[in-house]
């Protein structure tokens, strides 16, 4: 789960606490503008309203953080410090990956801010500057559904840390390339590379980063070991970093897992709280991800032939007699919502992973004209972004149905 984007600022829903946790860690800071405003020295206020802006924005404050990001960028303007402009820029790459509108405008500008942070960043030896804005090149690719490119860019962030015989672009390619795998539906390559990222990082952020990912990786793949993990320190230590941004995929997870050890009620419940506090604070990509999680818990009530053992039944019993009768119908509902969501964002892979599902539930309704007509779609989407897991689980599908 990569970074979410989405369409709406978030700052008047996110919640008392979220807000409070970002309050305390800057309440120091806010005496050190003041000073520094006295005393003109607008670079070193430049690159303070950069970090807190960068902060506020992965604390889901996205509107207070693009202002921050805003007045520092204004500031190294007029001072002519090219890199105290490309670290502002480097903030607004983050915000446009999560908050920015979708469209082709969007794209290009991420694109070309991408090129000239590094670009500047080359020239002035700052290497965690270049590496920070070619992970969020890959993972913005991610975010926004191609796989192909995601992986392209990290490719480069990887031959960066071997041109430097720096450590840590290779550990941000690495747990970033895990993220794209796990969008990829491949748990066990988003394992390994999470765990070759965990041998060498050194920032605390990135080794978080690798953690977390290892474990929705391991957690989606049936290693039941990791769920309360995952619903436990990992997230703590996300809240406690203030990085609200990337929790609802992660909390979401952790509901698809506690499924997968029988607590059903309990799973569903976690997906629905965490879509809703996606939702409240504005991310458009992490709503429509909690409704292909919920579509997908349904749909495998649907075509499921395997029955529960007694006694997860018997634990199960009020949620299955209010949820089987109706499973075709919240999936369908919750994929479409998933579809159009995704199409909103002109996010392919999703768009294809969405239709895919839509065809699975088809088919095992009999509809086959439909089924077939949706595989086809899916397949020809993921085709053009290089999701090969949707290609070869659509030729599966589609193979079964037989000819036309």
């Amino acid at each position: 789960m990569a970074a979410t984007p989405n369409q709406t600022s978030s700052d008047q829903t996110a919640p008392a606490g979220q807000r409070r946790q970002v309050t305390v860690l800057f309440a120091d800071m806010a005496g050190y503008t003041a000073v520094a405003e006295a005393l003109g020295d607008n670079k070193r206020l430049s690159r303070f309203l950069f970090e807190t802006g960068y902060a506020h924005i992965f604390a889901c404050q996205a509107e207070i953080g693009r202002q921050l990001l805003d007045r520092s960028k204004a500031l190294a303007k007029a001072d002519g410090d090219e890199l105290a402009v490309a670290y502002a820029d480097l903030g607004f790459m983050w915000h446009r990956m999560f908050w920015g509108q979708p469209g082709e405008a969007r794209d290009s500008a991420q694109r070309e801010t991408g090129k000239r942070v590094v670009e500047v960043a080359r020239r002035h030896s700052d290497i965690w500057l270049a590496s920070k804005a070619q992970l969020a090149n890959g993972l913005d690719y991610s975010a926004w559904g191609r796989p192909g490119e995601s992986r392209a860019a990290l490719m480069e962030l990887m031959a960066m840390s071997r041109e430097t015989n720096d450590p840590r672009p290779r550990s941000m390619a690495l747990w970033a390339l895990a993220v794209t795998d796990v969008f990829s539906d491949n748990y066990d390559g988003a394992i390994e590379k999470a765990d070759d990222a965990l041998r060498i990082c050194l920032s605390p952020i990135d080794r978080m980063a690798a953690e977390g990912y290892r474990m929705v990786a391991r957690t989606l793949s049936g290693q039941e070991d990791e769920v309360s993990a995952l619903g436990g320190h990992v997230i703590r230590k996300m809240e406690a970093k203030s990085l609200a941004m990337v929790l609802p995929p992660v909390k979401m997870t952790g509901g698809v897992g506690n499924i997968m050890q029988g607590n059903m009620a309990k799973g569903v419940a976690m997906v629905n709280a965490a879509q809703a506090e996606a939702e409240n604070w504005g991310m458009t990509f992490a709503t429509a991800l909690g409704n292909k999680f919920l579509g997908e818990i349904y749909l495998q009530f649907v075509l499921s032939d395997e029955k529960p053992s007694l006694s997860v039944m018997l634990a199960n019993l009020p949620f299955l007699v209010r949820t089987l009768p109706f499973a075709k119908k919240k999936a369908r509902r919750h994929l479409q919502d998933a579809l159009e969501g995704f199409q909103g964002l002109n996010s392919p892979a999703d768009i294809a992973g969405a239709q895919y599902n839509l065809g699975l539930l088809d088919k095992a309704a009999k509809r086959n004209d439909r089924a077939r007509t949706s595989l086809l779609e899916a397949r020809g989407i993921a085709q053009s972004v290089d999701a090969t897991n949707i290609i070869s689980n659509a030729d599966a599908a589609l193979a079964e149905l037989g000819a036309a």
